[in-house]
């Protein structure tokens, strides 16, 4: 409101059309939030009936995916998500981690990837190799479009940035980003 004038409600100061666009935008805060909030209560469930320190990745993997779809379930989107992983053990700590590392990702997946789609597949791949372990997270929508000033300034977007930083402190790892026509794939990688 203007000084000294009485705030209005919204809907006598916005069009009818503004009030949609405010209320997706508050939709789509409201589910990465809800997404990210449920990948932490999942870790924290698998935690709690593990009786030791680690817990099966592959398995936390696969219910963070199946979370991640079904909150995603009856939008407009026909966005099919694809997992496979081999079994290991790893500590909560690291699991955890990569859970919130694997959710930043489709969350960018639908929110960038796919924002002008109806359609796309988004693939979460868990390998081991040589005492390390991989993961994968592949989509095939629009290309990542890195901003040449936020390269710059090393300021890839929130998302991108909470998975830089899990994936190099949390589990001492690397990541790497490829976009192209095909998709975008990011790869973390961390010893075991």
């Amino acid at each position: 409101a203007n000084a000294g004038e009485t705030p209005k409600p919204i809907n006598k100061i916005a069009s009818g059309g503004e009030l949609s666009r405010i209320m997706l935008a508050i939709k789509s805060v409201l589910a990465d939030n809800i997404s990210r909030i449920n990948s932490l209560a999942a870790m924290h469930e698998i935690m709690m009936t593990s009786s030791t320190d680690e817990i099966e990745l592959s398995d936390a993997l696969r219910k963070q995916v199946e979370l991640f779809e079904s909150i995603h379930e009856g939008t407009d989107q026909d966005i099919r998500y694809d997992y496979d992983g081999v079994e290991l053990m790893v500590p909560f700590e690291k699991a955890q981690a990569v859970s919130m590392i694997v959710n930043e990702l489709m969350v960018n997946a639908v929110k960038h990837g796919f924002r002008d789609r109806k359609e796309g597949v988004i693939k979460v791949r868990l390998l081991e190799g040589e005492s390390r372990a991989t993961v994968m997270v592949f989509n095939d929508g629009e290309a990542y479009k890195e901003n040449p000033e936020k390269r710059r300034k090393r300021d890839t977007g929130l998302g991108l940035e909470i998975v830089r930083g899990l994936a190099e402190d949390k589990l001492r790892g690397s990541y790497t980003l490829e976009s192209s026509n095909m998709g975008t794939t990011v790869i973390i990688s961390f010893p075991l």
